[in-house]
Parts: C-alpha cells; sequence; structure tokens
C-alpha cells in the first residue's frame, strides 16, 4: 500500500492511527468538553462584567467638559461650579426622608415579634443593662 501511494510505511501508520481516533471520537470529545469548558468560563467573565458595568460612571466628553470648567472661588468663599464627584455621579439615586422613613416603620414591624422572642430568651443572661436614653436625653430625670 506504501508503494502504490507512494508513500512511506511510517507515514502510513501516522495515517492509520489518525483515522483510528477519528473513528473512536475520543480525541474530538476531548476537544468539545475543553470548548465546552472555556464557554463557561467566558460566560463567568461576561456575568462578572456586566455586574460591574451596572455600577460603572461614564465619564463621557460632556462631563470632561463641566469639569475642566470648574472655577475656583474668591478669598474666602468656596468653589463655585459641581465637583468633581457631583458631575460624574449624576443625580442623585438615594431614596427621600419620607421613604425611607416608611421602610423603617414597616423594618420594625416586622422586627418587633422577633425581638420580643430574643428578649425573653436573653433576659436572664443580661447582668447590667442601659438604655442610650439615659445617658442621651437633655433631662434625664
Amino acid at each position: 500500500m506504501a508503494q502504490d501511494r507512494a508513500q512511506s510505511r511510517q507515514s502510513l501508520y501516522r495515517e492509520a492511527e489518525q483515522v483510528a481516533e477519528a473513528v473512536d471520537g475520543a480525541v474530538a470529545q476531548a476537544q468539545i468538553d475543553d470548548l465546552q469548558q472555556q464557554l463557561v468560563e467566558r460566560q463567568a467573565e461576561v456575568k462578572a462584567l456586566e455586574t460591574r458595568l451596572k455600577h460603572a460612571i461614564e465619564i463621557t466628553p460632556d462631563k470632561q467638559q463641566r469639569v475642566r470648567h470648574r472655577r475656583p472661588g474668591r478669598r474666602g468663599q468656596p468653589e463655585r461650579g459641581p465637583t468633581a464627584v457631583a458631575v460624574m455621579m449624576g443625580p442623585r439615586r438615594t431614596r427621600g426622608v419620607a421613604t425611607l422613613g416608611r421602610a423603617t416603620l414597616e423594618a420594625g414591624k416586622h422586627a418587633g415579634p422577633l425581638l420580643e422572642v430574643l428578649d425573653k430568651a436573653v433576659r436572664p443572661e443580661v447582668k447590667q443593662g442601659t438604655a442610650d436614653e439615659i445617658f442621651l436625653a437633655a433631662d434625664p430625670s
């Protein structure tokens, strides 16, 4: 066969080995497994980068310009114009005081029953307990 194909016997043996591996599929399966592992790793990287992107602040040319044209104040006066941090962060994203108050009240309602149970369990272990109001109140009497 080597003479018919004008090849060396060694090259025929190598070719036969490659054919046997291709038919067996072990090499192909190993490559598939490797590619699947790489895909899982890339997907994890993409997810991590998307999470970071949610918290990223884009420094647009407009924001750069606003920071660049910030004017210092006169003697003894604060600087005028927005701070670099204010420009980069954009409008406030925090909740208002009333919203926070309602959320605190709701959390207190949910925590009340739990605190009653914990208080009964912990009270025998307390050697000395003082409320903050005794030290912080304007009129402690």
